[in-house]
């Protein structure tokens, strides 16, 4: 059974989170774990942020692991579908 690491975004995750959210997803890869993302909380997201997200999920893939979601807001399913990454990032609400 592969072991998986949770991650939870803060209510907003923009740009001046971006750097800080990118360390706490590098230390997260260097587990070798799934991660699983809790987006409950989120309020406001903006592109940079869900770069990382998609890189995030490009990099688990990679190496044969998967990014799931625990939960996730309304306004982070709106965000998603807004910037076209929902397919990819397997949101369908």
């Amino acid at each position: 059974m592969i072991e998986t690491s949770c991650y939870q975004l803060m209510p907003v995750a923009n740009i001046t989170q971006a750097e800080q959210i990118l360390s706490d997803f590098r230390e997260l890869m260097v587990l070798g774990q799934a991660i699983e993302i809790d987006a409950s909380l989120v309020e406001r997201i903006d592109t940079s942020v869900l770069q990382l997200l998609v890189s995030l999920k490009k990099s688990l893939s990679e190496n044969q692991l998967q990014l799931t979601w625990t939960a996730t807001s309304d306004d982070f399913n709106r965000a998603v579908i807004a910037s076209g990454v929902n397919q990819y990032l397997e949101i369908n609400s």
